[in-house]
């Protein structure tokens, strides 16, 4: 849709003055007015930058699960620095991936993963804690040498657990690009864009003015 102001020249040779016309071009048969200067498009407001949502989920993740394993290494079985080591590196795995997401107004995607990581977690110590609940616990332990098959079936689900939720959260930092992108191209589909520029109509002898055009 365009919406052209005519500025036509008076004939006593004065200012030229602005015509009362609005001329609105729509697929209509009009000769096409010559542009004196390219349209210049507004450019799209609220892009997200790909490589910056890939840093933020690489250093999200990895940063907090090292400093939470450097805490867990010079901490004691049971004490306040080996929780805290714990859950560091827990926040990094599940919600660290997702964080690019979120800076990238693809948080729906984001959570998602969150949700995956979760879940498993979630599934797999249930299934440790089923598989132990006949010893009370007491000798479950996935690092003894045992022979027990409870040791060994409790072992197998873990580490399989914590292979899912890495291969997760692995897969969502090398997607998190890709998913910036789709959201920086729907922006660009939905987003209005403007421009306003100088033309010469061959309508009314070269008539100079204005065109506004609107894309939706």
């Amino acid at each position: 849709v365009a919406i052209a102001a005519i500025l036509a020249p008076t004939a006593n040779g004065q200012a030229p003055a602005v015509d009362s016309r609005l001329v609105i071009r729509s697929g209509l048969q009009t000769p096409a007015p010559h542009f004196i200067t390219p349209p210049q498009e507004v450019p799209t407001p609220n892009l997200k930058s790909e490589g910056k949502a890939l840093w933020l989920s690489l250093g999200s993740t990895l940063l907090p699960m090292g400093a939470g394993a450097l805490m867990l290494a010079a901490s004691d079985d049971g004490t306040a620095l080996g929780t805290a080591g714990a859950l560091l590196m827990g926040s990094g795995l599940y919600f660290g991936p997702a964080v690019g997401y979120w800076y990238g107004d693809a948080s729906g995607r984001g959570w998602k993963g969150v949700g995956i990581r979760f879940g498993t977690g979630l599934l797999t110590g249930l299934g440790v804690l089923a598989i132990c609940g006949g010893d009370g616990g007491d000798n479950c332990n996935i690092f003894d040498s045992s022979d027990d098959a409870s040791v060994a079936a409790a072992s197998i689900l873990m580490l399989a657990g914590i292979g899912v939720m890495a291969f997760s959260a692995v897969y969502d930092i090398a997607k998190v690009k890709s998913h910036v992108r789709e959201s920086n191209d729907e922006k660009r589909r939905h987003a209005a864009r403007l421009s306003v520029v100088p033309v010469v109509s061959p309508a009314n002898g070269g008539t100079a003015g204005l065109v506004a055009s609107v894309k939706f």
